[in-house]
């Protein structure tokens, strides 16, 4: 980039439900960031896809660490949405400060995103092996 940053994207992956039986939910998650060398250099693009039957919108989404800290996730957007398909697809900004701790949790399976929808529902899901391996590679560039 004209800035001297290196733009990095981890392409969508999946997360899936935190409880093992239930398969009727996932969410495809990527992420839009900047670095200069080994610094963060930018807010990230975190857009997710909510894969689930529901009539309903995303009020809010974070990241939860084992530590229980929370992390927010600002300026939520619904970018489309389709019942009869049943997605959601959603933009939001996390803050530059806390990329490195929410990508280091999501690869070490420390961190889950928890979303919260309109009508008080609230979903946790966990980092497939597939998101983690992105992640990892993203570290490597």
């Amino acid at each position: 980039m004209e800035s001297g940053n290196m733009k990095y994207y981890i392409r969508p992956a999946k997360m899936i439900l935190n409880d093992e039986k239930d398969t009727s939910s996932s969410v495809m998650a990527d992420f839009t960031y900047q670095m200069r060398k080994r610094d963060y250099v930018s807010d990230a693009y975190f857009n997710f896809t909510l894969h689930s039957k529901i009539d309903s919108f995303i009020s809010k989404a974070f990241f939860v660490l084992d530590s229980k800290e929370t992390i927010e996730l600002f300026q939520l957007e619904t970018l489309d949405r389709n019942l009869s398909m049943g997605y959601i697809r959603v933009s939001t900004i996390l803050k530059q400060e806390k990329l490195k701790t929410v990508l280091e949790g999501l690869h070490n399976g420390e961190a889950v995103l928890r979303v919260v929808l309109d009508n008080g529902a609230a979903m946790e899901y966990i980092p497939s092996k597939d998101l983690k391996n992105r992640i990892q590679e993203s570290f490597y560039k």
